[in-house]
């Protein structure tokens, strides 16, 4: 493994997405193993579903990873992660009428960051937003391929054209994480008539803490 703590802590990460993927038993087996050579990780393990242990200011993301979406919009309320939560909460499982009603009174800006900005896209936000294009124009150079964007763009336009197997195709080539948020978006907008695999592939690549409640696996 790399003698660069950032990369060795990159690489762990994504070892572990790409085992929770293929094999969750084996994942379940070797997560405090990965997580005693990053620090990201174990913070983002703190966060999966269980007994609530996180306190202070992101309190309301563990909420939200054990599917508490109103209590967990209440405690963010007031707070600098009330917009990003509610996103997420709204777009959640089991998101009530008025929850969702009440993410679509946010400002076009409020809580749009890499884990929300796909779903705001899916919804309808416009692109040239400069708090979205902010966000798009930094996965470009996370990633370093200037087409990353427009092939997002492509499955979204796809999804809301209700082809779900013709946007799976598009998604061929891009990045495990980047691909798992296009699917969460997918399965936004689709509802139930989102493939259940899109689903599956949701929950094991992003940890709880990097996307909505998406149900017990």
């Amino acid at each position: 493994m790399s003698k660069n703590p950032a990369l060795r802590q990159m690489m762990a990460g994504e070892a572990l997405r790409l085992t929770r993927l293929l094999d969750p038993a084996a994942a379940r087996s070797r997560q405090e193993a990965a997580s005693g050579t990053s620090p990201t990780l174990r913070n983002l393990l703190a966060f999966e579903p269980g007994p609530l242990t996180v306190e202070g200011p992101m309190r309301p993301i563990a909420l939200l990873a054990n599917g508490r979406l109103d209590e967990a919009v209440a405690a963010a309320d007031g707070t600098s992660v009330y917009g990003h939560v509610l996103r997420l909460a709204a777009a959640s499982r089991g998101a009530s009428p008025e929850l969702r009603a009440r993410a679509w009174t946010l400002s076009v800006d409020d809580g749009i960051d890499g884990q929300t900005v796909w779903l705001a896209v899916a919804t309808g936000a416009d692109t040239g937003i400069p708090a979205v294009r902010r966000v798009l124009d930094s996965i470009v150079v996370q990633y370093d391929k200037p087409g990353i964007v427009a092939q997002m763009e492509r499955f979204l336009a796809l999804v809301r054209r209700g082809d779900p197997v013709a946007a799976a195709r598009v998604l061929d080539g891009v990045p495990l994480q980047l691909r798992a948020q296009a699917l969460v978006a997918g399965i936004h907008r689709l509802g139930d008539r989102a493939p259940a695999d899109w689903r599956t592939f949701a929950q094991r690549v992003l940890f709880a803490a990097e996307r909505p409640y998406m149900g017990q696996p």
